[in-house]
């Protein structure tokens, strides 16, 4: 992590507190994005082997802070399924609990160890949810309907006609390393918002694929979940991975946040410390992640 003297996010509960202002409770957790781990040589810009180093890095940071949770948002493995006996034992010196997130890249190993995946990864259906003080977590599985995940006849059937819709609209996120969910578990999203709404709770979604702005790396449906986020009014904001540039946009209030690809270049990593304060989102950034402090509607 950079060394600063001040977090971000203690410059502005200070703020608030010499103004007469209670200090929110804040919600603090780790970040990291498409750490693609495996041990061979480099490709281009990506240095695979160098990610469990740096991911043990960003750990050794992230346990200096007092965080409720790590994630994990997608791609933590390339290639084979031996990749995952490597870098899952470095998340066990987490102090925090480690969230995970399924990525395109997480399902390159062999069809027969593909449907254990999720279980190893103690993530249910790969889509779940979870509750920090008033903030609820939704985690969108985007590989649902993805060529390289298992499924069933019926997600196989939506996958296909999904697909074949984007083929012939010529969009530029028809390609087969990008996913989409299905039926099921947009209802479950729906439900999860809903809930929330009348609960009064804020949300953040947390998915591998974007969905905002249009773009190749995006969802496939993905002005579906736009619309359906908006029409809930307890979402804030929504975090992706799979652009390893990362990015930022904002849209009718919603803040939409790429993070950096931490397998990305030999030496630079990318990781961050993310704080939810009241009406603020503040990313403390480490590498290729920049800071940044984000109004929330």
């Amino acid at each position: 992590m950079r060394s600063r003297p001040v977090p971000a996010v203690l410059i502005l509960l200070a703020a608030l507190a010499a103004g007469g202002c209670r200090a929110p409770e804040a919600v603090t957790f780790g970040v990291v994005a498409d750490c693609q781990f495996a041990a061979v040589p480099s490709s281009g810009s990506r240095f695979y082997d160098r990610s469990w180093l740096k991911l043990r890095e960003a750990l050794d940071g992230f346990n200096a802070r007092d965080l409720r949770f790590v994630v994990h948002l997608g791609d933590l493995i390339d290639r084979d399924s031996a990749s995952y006996d490597l870098i899952l034992p470095a998340f066990r010196h987490s102090r925090a609990p480690v969230r995970f997130v399924l990525g395109n890249h997480d399902y390159d190993i062999a069809p027969a160890r593909k449907d254990g995946l999720i279980d190893r990864l103690g993530i249910g259906p790969g889509y779940y949810a979870f509750t920090e003080e008033n903030w609820r977590f939704v985690v969108l599985n985007g590989d649902e309907l993805a060529f390289n995940s298992p499924k069933d006849e019926g997600l196989e059937q939506e996958a296909a006609a999904m697909y074949a819709g984007l083929l012939a609209a010529k969009r530029p996120h028809a390609t087969k390393w990008n996913g989409g969910i299905g039926r099921a578990q947009m209802a479950f999203l729906e439900d999860e918002l809903a809930t929330a709404d009348r609960k009064g709770l804020s949300v953040v979604i947390l998915c591998h694929f974007p969905v905002h702005p249009p773009a190749a790396h995006n969802l496939w449906n993905d002005g579906e979940v736009v619309a359906r986020l908006e029409s809930h009014p307890s979402v804030k904001a929504y975090f992706a991975g799979h652009n390893h540039d990362g990015g930022l946009a904002v849209k009718n209030g919603i803040v939409y946040l790429t993070f950096a690809g931490m397998v990305e270049t030999a030496a630079t990593s990318a990781s961050a410390v993310v704080t939810l304060a009241g009406d603020r989102l503040l990313v403390d950034g480490s590498g290729r992640e920049p800071d940044r402090i984000l109004a929330l509607r």
